[in-house]
């Protein structure tokens, strides 16, 4: 990842993606909500567990990005496959015929 440079509005866009509250990251660094509030408060500088928050949350939708293209690939090379070895094998006319749903 780039060195992005976080802002109080990737850090909202968090919150709102994982339905966290301010009390909730308070909790969850070990401080009162109202110091959240204040440390990514519009126009200033984020501290650095917002940013660490962010990058985390950053990285994990690139990975599942990643995963979602490697599945996705998967599948095609799968139906290739089947497309390749099964399919010239297989009398579609007698299929077709033969049931009469088709």
């Amino acid at each position: 990842m780039s060195n992005k440079q976080f802002t109080s509005e990737d850090f909202k866009a968090m919150k709102k993606a994982l339905k966290l509250t301010n009390k909730d990251i308070a909790n969850i660094i070990g401080t009162g909500e109202t110091n959240v509030k204040i440390q990514t408060a519009p126009g200033k500088p984020l501290s650095t567990w917002a940013k660490a928050f962010c990058w985390t949350f950053e990285k994990m939708k690139q990975l599942e990005s990643e995963k979602m293209k490697i599945h996705i690939s998967g599948g095609e090379k799968k139906w290739q496959t089947f497309q390749n070895t099964l399919l010239p094998f297989t009398d579609l006319n007698r299929i077709f015929k033969s049931n009469s749903n088709f």
